[in-house]
């Protein structure tokens, strides 16, 4: 018998593009922690290579005074006119056979240290190569996720009409025709959260919030002006790529009700051991706390009040929603 086919199968793709963004930043960073310890490794046998330098020099100093004994010893003279010169004889013979062993363990130490400086230096041009796929290929990797996985996301996406009601699967009944049938569907739905703000765009009466809400991303205008890494002033682009990525992990929880406050992703990191700066809440205050995306929406034209580096990096990662906080104007 042929077993059911699971359609929520595609949220696959966001953890995939998750894990190669984890995979390319702890590449780098095993990458960074291998090129230190071969420093060290170098470090520590240059120093090994200068003590035995060391020790060479102390084993000839020893055999010159060695020698310097043994002409003075031969100089003297005893009653029978021949002195005897076995102990500096002996002690000569020690000194140049400490000064061969010390030579000896320079020549091995500097060879190895050649070999391992050659093996250093043909490591170093891959170790750039490994670090340019980090920072590129895994990137577009994660890109062509986003693309083969979007119309997926379209699908899932796309309300069932059942007995002339308009029903997404998974949501619940739309509140007001204005949500249901809006060109972007600006839903709460996919998010699983509205969170109310206070303020309204120039205190007009006209203006109303919605909340924190899933918008269409294609309803939004194109952002001009962000060409590259540079222009990412406040947060880096790749970490930026990250929170966003994280967003697409933590949004299965946030469909089912859960996670709907900043606490309980706090609780969330300090289980797994995440700082702040590196864990799922700092993700969540970014898109439901004190400094959403903002947009405002009048009719046709949709204005981007903030927010406008995030949806860049979520559109090159081939997300199609975000939750925002949307501003609407009133119908007259």
């Amino acid at each position: 018998m042929s077993q059911p086919v699971d359609i929520r199968a595609p949220e696959v793709f966001p953890r995939l593009r998750v894990a190669l963004i984890r995979y390319s930043e702890e590449g780098e960073a095993s990458l960074g922690r291998l090129q230190i310890q071969i420093q060290r490794t170098l470090e520590y046998a240059q120093g090994a290579v200068r003590s035995l330098e060391r020790e060479v020099a102390r084993a000839r100093a020893r055999l010159e005074d060695a020698q310097d004994d043994l002409y003075a010893a031969r100089s003297r003279q005893d009653d029978d006119g021949s002195p005897d010169c076995s102990y500096e004889e002996a002690a000569l013979y020690e000194a140049q056979s400490r000064l061969r062993e010390a030579q000896d363990r320079f020549d091995q130490g500097r060879m190895h240290l050649r070999r391992l400086e050659e093996a250093a230096q043909r490591l170093r041009p891959s170790g750039h190569k490994f670090k340019h796929l980090l920072r590129t290929s895994v990137p577009k990797a994660a890109e062509f996720l986003g693309r083969i996985s979007r119309p997926l996301e379209q699908y899932l996406e796309t309300p069932i009409t059942a007995g002339g009601a308009g029903l997404a699967m998974g949501e619940a009944e739309p509140a007001s025709p204005t949500t249901a049938t809006s060109p972007g569907n600006p839903t709460a739905a996919a998010g699983g959260i509205v969170s109310p703000l206070l303020s309204s765009p120039s205190g007009a009466s006209s203006w109303k919030e919605r909340g924190i809400v899933q918008v269409e991303l294609d309803q939004l205008p194109v952002i001009e002006g962000i060409e590259g890494p540079e222009d990412f002033k406040k947060t880096p682009k790749d970490k930026m790529m990250r929170g966003i990525l994280r967003l697409q992990e933590m949004s299965p929880v946030l469909r089912t009700g859960q996670g709907q406050d900043s606490d309980y992703w706090r609780e969330h990191d300090a289980a797994r051991g995440l700082s702040y700066e590196d864990g799922y809440q700092v993700v969540y205050d970014s898109f439901y706390g004190s400094d959403p995306i903002r947009v405002e929406h009048d009719g046709d034209s949709w204005d981007i009040a903030s927010g406008r580096h995030r949806i860049l990096v979520a559109r090159e990662l081939g997300m199609t929603s975000l939750p925002i906080s949307l501003v609407e104007r009133a119908e007259r």
